[in-house]
């Protein structure tokens, strides 16, 4: 994940831009927005504290909120104002978005060693492990990459062990073939 903020804030607002992932916890300020850019998405803060996930390789920009308000907007048009228990995901590659409601705790779970996801597709979820664990996944049937699933992934428990769960989850095999991890 990357942020990047000037040395000093100008202008009245206050604005970064964010790949990847970031918990924010920012003190509301009438007078002094804070801003977040991901992409052509842009998250205003009205006082709250939230995770954004925005990685580039991905299909979707996730914001949830764990306490306050946020309002979300792609190219200066609203799309949602999110209140704590709340998350919208935004397509990259349609005009699509769904907001609704989600569990608190699992908000920002990575910062526990959690890996949580929550109607993730298979796709997604794989090239995340991909990267969490610096390992090479393959699905080998293509057809299963929009398998929506629901599941938390302990960091600690390792490549493999993750993939076989998943496995299990899909009702597919996992066959590690010289440290490559293959979806059968």
């Amino acid at each position: 994940s990357s942020l990047q903020f000037p040395d000093e804030f100008k202008s009245g607002k206050r604005e970064v831009y964010l790949t990847g992932e970031a918990y924010f916890d920012v003190k509301h300020a009438d007078k002094i927005p804070f801003l977040i850019h991901t992409r052509n998405i842009t998250t205003t803060v009205l006082g709250t504290a939230f995770n954004i996930r925005a990685y580039t390789d991905q299909k979707e920009i996730t914001v949830s909120v764990t306490r306050g308000k946020v309002k979300v907007s792609r190219d200066e048009k609203l799309i949602a104002v999110l209140t704590k228990g709340r998350a919208v995901k935004i397509s990259n590659v349609t005009e699509q978005f769904t907001e609704k409601e989600v569990a608190v705790d699992n908000i920002a779970g990575w910062q526990q060693g959690n890996l949580v996801y929550d109607d993730a597709s298979l796709e997604d979820i794989v090239m995340d492990l991909r990267n969490v664990f610096n390992a090479e996944i393959i699905i080998e049937d293509t057809t299963i990459n929009k398998i929506l699933i629901n599941t938390t992934i302990i960091r600690d428990m390792g490549a493999e062990k993750a993939m076989n769960d998943l496995g299990k989850i899909i009702n597919r095999k996992i066959v590690n073939q010289n440290g490559t991890l293959f979806i059968k």
